[in-house]
């Protein structure tokens, strides 16, 4: 069974602003708010390379600079699983578009 997975890429996030990876990945982001519901796994990416994974509980609309944002609350992802996804890292990179900064995708 297939799973739909949400990767955004955090490197600005970490370097830039100082958040961990945890903070970086869960948000604020301009996503389909009917569509991110359905996201199993949330991919944090750090210069295309995956370097966390977490399984969102639950998604809010956020409101910044005038525009609405997805985020998630959520959980790390046990070893196996992260490895599972890590295995997949050039299918997963290869999914973003010209400086996208979230890509969707299933594994």
């Amino acid at each position: 069974m297939s799973k739909e997975i949400l990767a955004v890429k955090i490197q600005n996030a970490v370097k830039k602003d100082g958040k961990d990876y945890y903070e970086a990945t869960r948000g604020n982001w301009r996503a389909n708010k009917e569509r991110v519901r359905k996201v199993e796994y949330v991919i944090g990416v750090m210069n295309k390379e995956v370097v966390c994974v977490y399984k969102p509980l639950s998604w809010d609309t956020v409101e910044e600079n005038g525009k609405k944002r997805q985020r998630f609350e959520g959980e790390e992802v046990s070893q196996s699983t992260f490895n599972r996804i890590k295995n997949m890292e050039e299918a997963i990179i290869k999914g973003f578009g010209s400086g996208a900064a979230i890509s969707y995708s299933t594994i």
